[in-house]
Order: structure tokens, then sequence, then C-alpha cells
């Protein structure tokens, strides 16, 4: 589930976002800290770029914002002719839930106008907080199918000669949308739940099957295995992936760095993100134990020295010109490592996450390839919040 969260503060991020934790990865959350930056995401990125998320969460009031909740969803409903999503949705009909933590504030006004609100007692209960935020979409679906009936058009099979059957009363979809009726991406059908179901069986066992074989050591195999089925490394926080694009080390020169993906944020032109994702081996040793003092294996070492590499250069000012060629903008990287099963990396915790810090590495991600599977799994768990039951 894609979000915009706005919060009072960056000391408040971690605390919603342990909450979203059952909805959301953490990359695909959208955090800002004003609701004229939130009014500028939703102008930029969903009505002007016509991109879509599922949800809005915002507090009520802002350390250093005189607007608050009231005034995002007040502008939200003078928008009524903005669409957003290719022109199909209503921007006035985008889902917003208020967090509100202000355990002094007694006046239920603030609770007017919002599709759900999260109050301080709430806000200590997950089973609520998920509660409430599923009450949120579930209501949101509800409309929607409601509009398709209104339509008579099926959102398995939309009829491109719907325009006749227009009604003002749609509260989700555009006329524009009544027009040039399409599938949307984000809602599910059974069909979709089986392939993808399949996909995560498929992905499992040839990364099992590849690490038993005779052949365990060629990460090209990786590499295939994650361009066949994409969806394994973008999640819902990345778009699109650059794969070995080449980046020159000096002018006049054959030398160059080769990362293996670099994942392409899916709201980039907002915050100009961007993840480089070097793929390494299923059996890896994150840790080497003796009787003092277990270390990092030297594999994992040659690994972090190689992303270190790619690091300064990504954070080099003369390199800007040739990232800019490569990539077509100028990203915030961060940094990732895919390798190792998640038994072995978590059997050690607490002496890697001190390694790490050690060598001053702890902002680079270690990854393991049942990351990726869980990560597709809890996907797949919250899309089916937009299912459509067969007729």
């Amino acid at each position: 589930m894609v979000i915009l969260l706005v919060t009072n503060s960056k000391n408040d991020d971690e605390f919603y976002l342990r909450r979203l934790q059952p909805f959301t990865e953490k990359d695909a959350v959208i955090i800002v800290h004003s609701v004229e930056r939130a009014k500028e995401f939703i102008s930029s990125q969903l009505i002007n770029d016509g991109n879509h998320i599922d949800l809005v969460i915002t507090n009520y009031k802002f350390r250093f914002d005189q607007q608050n909740g009231h005034d995002l969803i007040s502008w939200l409903s003078w928008k009524e002719e903005e669409s957003y999503f290719r022109k199909s949705l209503q921007i006035s009909s985008l889902p917003v839930i208020l967090f509100h933590t202000d355990r002094e504030d007694t006046d239920t006004d603030y609770l007017l106008g919002f599709d759900k609100v999260i109050t301080s007692r709430d806000s200590s209960n997950d089973k609520r907080v998920q509660f409430i935020v599923r009450s949120a979409i579930n209501s949101w679906m509800d409309s929607l199918l409601n509009d398709y009936d209104i339509l008579n058009i099926d959102p398995r099979r939309p009829d491109p000669f719907a325009i006749g059957r227009w009604n003002n009363r749609c509260q989700i979809l555009t006329m524009d949308y009544a027009r040039r009726p399409f599938r949307f991406p984000f809602l599910v059908f059974q069909k979709d739940i089986d392939q993808a179901e399949e996909e995560i069986d498929i992905f499992l066992k040839t990364v099992n099957r590849i690490s038993n074989s005779s052949r365990p050591k060629q990460e090209k195999l990786y590499h295939q295995l994650l361009r066949r089925y994409p969806q394994f490394m973008l999640g819902q926080s990345f778009d699109k992936y650059f794969y070995e694009h080449n980046f020159i080390l000096h002018q006049n020169t054959k030398d160059n760095y080769e990362p293996d993906f670099i994942r392409r944020h899916k709201f980039y032109k907002f915050n100009k993100q961007a993840n480089l994702l070097e793929i390494k081996l299923p059996k890896e040793e994150f840790i080497v134990r003796n009787n003092f003092h277990p270390k990092l294996s030297a594999t994992i070492i040659g690994h972090l020295t190689q992303v270190k590499d790619y690091q300064e250069y990504f954070l080099e000012p003369n390199n800007k010109k040739t990232i800019i060629s490569e990539l077509n903008y100028l990203p915030v990287m961060s940094h990732s490592l895919l390798l190792g099963r998640s038994t072995e990396r978590d059997d050690h915790l607490e002496i890697l996450d001190k390694r790490m810090r050690q060598f001053g590495s702890s902002d680079i991600a270690l990854i393991t390839y049942d990351d990726l599977i869980q990560k597709r799994n809890l996907l797949l768990e919250q899309r089916k919040l937009f299912r459509i039951q067969s007729k």
C-alpha cells in the first residue's frame, strides 16, 4: 500500500511507520511535515503526473505550519473538478485518515470531514490501528464498486462504450474514466492472487535449486531470476530498474563502475530517491564465529567495500553529469546488498549490527532472499484489501 504520511516532525516518523508496518514497506510511505508540502505532492504527483496512492494519513496540528488537517481535507474538497491516476479518480475522493495523538484535545469538531480517525487511545493498540486503516479502504472500495454499478461497468472487463451511462452520483470515478474505461491495476481478482502465489512458489524453488546445483556461485543466474520476476525487487516503492549501467570513473578512460541494479523510486520526481541493489549469493556467511571476537566474514567485508565505493562515486560532485546522463536525474541514492538467508543473518543480528556500525556501514541495508519473498507475500496480503470477488 502506498501512503502519503503527513506528520508533525521528523521525530515522529518512526512512531507512525511502526504502526503502519502491516500495510506497507517503509520506502512506500511518502513522508512530509506540513500541509503545504502535502498539497505540493498531491498537485504535482497525483493531479499533474497522474500517479496513484492508496491513502493519506495526517496529523491535525503541525509545529511549523499554521494550517491543520482540516485545511487539507477542505482543499481536497475544493478540488472537486480535479482527478488523479490517468484522470480516472476524483481527487476529492482520496481517503484521508486523521491520526490524532493529542490527549489533551477534547474538541470533537476536529473529527468532522475525515474518512476515519485514529485517536490517542487507538494509537497504542496495533490491532485497533489496523482495523481503522482496513475500514477506510473498505469504505472507499464500497463507493468505487457502487460507482461501477451506477455506470453498469464490469471492473473485470470495462466497457469502452460506457459514456452514455455517465451519472453525476458517482463519488469515485470520473467522466473521463467513463469515456475510456480500463482495468485498474490496483484492483485484485482471484486470477491475480493465483498468479502471485505461483510466482512466489517458483521464485523460492528456483533460489533453492540454483543454490544446491553445480553452479551455485553464478550471480548472473540470480540476475536473470530477478529480471524475470522484477516485482520481487521493485515491490510497492519502485517503478523501474536500471540494469548494469556503466558509470565512467575517469574521463578518456575505459574504467567504469557497473552496479547490478539501480531501482528508481515511484515518486522520484518528488523525492529524488533511488536505491542501488548489488546482488550476491544466497549461501553467504555473515559472521565468522570464534571464542571471543566474532567478526564479519571476509566475503561480506569485500561486498561492503564494493558498495562503499559506489556510495563515494554517487556523492562526488564531479560525477553528476555522468549520473544524469545514465539515469536522467540526479538521485538521492541509498544502497543495499542482496545476499544470504534470513535464518543465518537473524541468528547473528546483534553482533552483525555492531560490526556494521564499527565498519561505518550501518547505512547499507542487508537484504536476504527470504526478505524478498516475505515482502512479496506482504504485498499480496495488502492488495487483497482491493480484491473484487467473482460474481
